[in-house]
């Protein structure tokens, strides 16, 4: 059977933008509040399916809902979200986040619900070396 999961987080704070320069300390007490945020939201979510093996090579779809139509490039929200992948490796989603096939992200507008779904399934046959 094939392990599926989707944690719903918030959208990383300006903090963790690449683009944004911020004093190191802020960005360090950003990075560990997000991550400690998906590292909760993560083992809430494996709490409701009973349980979760952690994936050797996971397959990690990211849909993030905007709260405008400006969008921020996909490899920007990729680099914003590093916080949260390390918050996943806490919370024991996958052995290690060096072995994650990132699919391509998809980015919508939602004004009322700005937010960030991640989708962790088992299973990619790419060999990383």
């Amino acid at each position: 059977m094939t392990q599926s999961i989707t944690i719903t987080l918030a959208c990383p704070p300006q903090k963790l933008k690449p683009n944004v320069r911020s004093h190191h300390m802020a960005k360090a007490s950003a990075t560990r509040t997000y991550r400690a945020h998906a590292a909760d939201a993560a083992m809430d979510e494996c709490e409701v399916h009973g349980g979760w093996e952690p994936i050797a090579e996971p397959k990690v779809t990211i849909t993030y809902y905007h709260k405008t139509r400006a969008f921020m490039d996909r490899d920007n929200i990729l680099a914003s979200l590093k916080a949260a992948f390390d918050g996943f490796t806490d919370a024991g989603l996958w052995t290690d986040d060096h072995a994650c096939l990132y699919m391509p992200i998809r980015r919508e507008k939602d004004a009322e619900h700005p937010r960030v779904e991640i989708t962790v399934s088992e299973g990619h046959d790419i060999a990383w070396h």
